[in-house]
């Protein structure tokens, strides 16, 4: 089926990238993203912010107060502490090139009558003194600049209002625009290595290679088993919004749809309903839990999730609360995902609340970027979202030692498996002693000890709903295993077993 993504609603524009000298690209470097998914088009006419606004105006008041629409000082920056005494050609194609035209303003190439390539738009845009960058380089010719536009990431046709819209990246060493067919490519051609395989930022690489890339299967094996002869509308009304977590943006492929089709679009049914045979479907234009689900484009600074049902941004006041729309219950109150609940210590049942780490949030932990320059973390920023990371040289980068200093990343790795060993023991005691308290209890109509398995029964589910095995705030944990474990025991006790 011929594919194409509604962004009808969104722009799609790269994440803004820093002109340093590059780094070797980490060795997970994916090698099976192709930069572009079809031929190069033609050059189309520039189109600028203002010819934009008229129809999109809270686009465009979005992009103009975020990074993308004021790029050019951060070049002049860059050329004036890391470029003095080089040339123009040197930047962009000496033996320590990095091409800072090519994501920070490709259209700067294309101004009309003036600059025609890289190296002129370099030297038309920044000020040199004897045909070099020095350490009093700034930006000049500001009004030309075209910063990270809406053209940038857009192929605006002729015949805009009728054409469907098509996203990707103007190319400034073609001076051609090239289709992509995701919008997280979009973002990797800057933030990953997809248009310069040796640039020193590597988050595109990292969240391919993270389990946010990869959700489609795992939902696929949830339908099967929990939702047979279900239709996709009673999965979204009945039970639970499997695309607002694991792929919101997946509303917008085909057109647009409601979460019920795109549900029905990306897995199988039998006569309208699904089976224990479902499986995935549509799986080229399944954008997993994509750049854009946490990122509004035209303005990514600005903390906010991609709403599946409304098809907007939702702004939310912090990282925590970001995480846990989808780890917690933040959106959804019948999660079953609630790490965030956890980390927060409250929600048991006759269980004191508490906290481990009281000041620490979720980013802390598993968006952990190291300050070491050219480390697999640095350029991954975070976004494996793993504790530990595995550097070129063999050693580790754990998120454990920016706090304790007394550890390196193998004692914390340590400590990690045996909270998980603790949490794995305890829990396999209270599931034992859970059934025993069930089958003792069948029959029984006493008050005080249905109240007594009611308890257990929710302490070992709240537990068990963090998606840490045993990490997560690890003595609350413990905590609601052992309550569980006394109630069960109180039972089997008075009922002489």
């Amino acid at each position: 089926m011929h594919k194409k993504l509604l962004l009808s609603s969104i722009l799609t524009m790269f994440l803004l990238a820093a002109c340093t000298t590059a780094a070797p690209a980490p060795s997970q470097n994916p090698s099976n993203d192709p930069t572009a998914a079809s031929p190069a088009l033609s050059v189309t006419a520039t189109v600028a912010p203002s010819d934009c606004e008229g129809c999109h105006k809270d686009a465009v008041l979005n992009w103009e107060g975020g990074a993308h629409a004021n790029t050019q000082s951060a070049v002049a920056k860059q050329l004036s502490q890391m470029r003095a005494g080089q040339t123009p050609e040197d930047v962009i194609n000496g033996s320590n090139a990095d091409d800072c035209i090519a994501c920070h303003g490709p259209r700067a190439v294309a101004v009309a009558g003036i600059v025609t390539k890289e190296t002129e738009a370099l030297d038309h845009f920044f000020n040199t003194t004897d045909g070099k960058f020095n350490s009093d380089t700034q930006s000049i010719n500001s009004t030309d600049w075209p910063q990270i536009n809406c053209a940038t990431c857009h192929q605006v046709a002729d015949e805009h209002s009728k054409a469907q819209l098509e996203y990707g990246i103007y190319n400034s060493k073609t001076a051609q625009f090239s289709t992509l067919d995701d919008s997280s490519k979009v973002c990797g051609q800057c933030h990953g290595s997809l248009l310069t395989a040796s640039r020193d930022h590597q988050i595109y690489d990292a969240w391919k290679i993270s389990k946010h890339s990869d959700t489609q299967t795992g939902v696929a094996n949830v339908i099967g088993l929990a939702f047979k002869d279900w239709t996709p509308a009673d999965v979204i009304n009945r039970d639970g919004n499997c695309i607002a977590c694991h792929a919101p943006t997946a509303v917008l492929a085909n057109g647009g749809m409601t979460d019920a089709d795109a549900t029905a679009y990306f897995y199988t049914t039998r006569d309208g309903k699904f089976s224990a045979n479902t499986t995935v479907d549509h799986v080229s234009e399944w954008p997993n839990v994509s750049c854009t689900a946490c990122h509004d484009p035209h303005n990514p600074s600005i903390i906010a999730f991609f709403n599946s049902t409304t098809r907007k941004y939702e702004p939310v006041t912090d990282n925590n609360d970001l995480c846990g729309q989808c780890h917690g219950n933040k959106r959804f109150t019948n999660s079953k995902n609630l790490s965030y609940n956890i980390i927060a210590g409250s929600g048991g049942m006759n269980v004191p609340d508490q906290q481990m780490e009281p000041n620490v949030v979720c980013t802390d932990c598993h968006m952990y970027t190291s300050d070491a320059a050219g480390s697999t973390s640095a350029v991954m920023g975070g976004h494996t979202w793993a504790v530990t990371v595995r550097e070129e040289n063999g050693m580790s980068t754990s998120s454990c030692t920016h706090c304790h200093a007394d550890m390196d990343a193998v004692k914390s790795d340590t400590i990690i498996r045996q909270f998980q060993s603790e949490f794995k023991d305890l829990d396999t005691r209270a599931k034992s002693n859970m059934e025993n308290a069930k089958q003792a209890m069948d029959g029984i109509s006493n008050p005080d000890l249905q109240a007594k398995l009611k308890e257990a029964q929710f302490n070992l589910a709240y537990a068990e709903s963090d998606e840490s095995s045993g990490y997560h705030n690890h003595t609350y944990l413990m905590t609601l295993l052992n309550d569980s474990v006394q109630r069960t025991q109180e039972i089997l006790t008075a009922l002489g077993k």
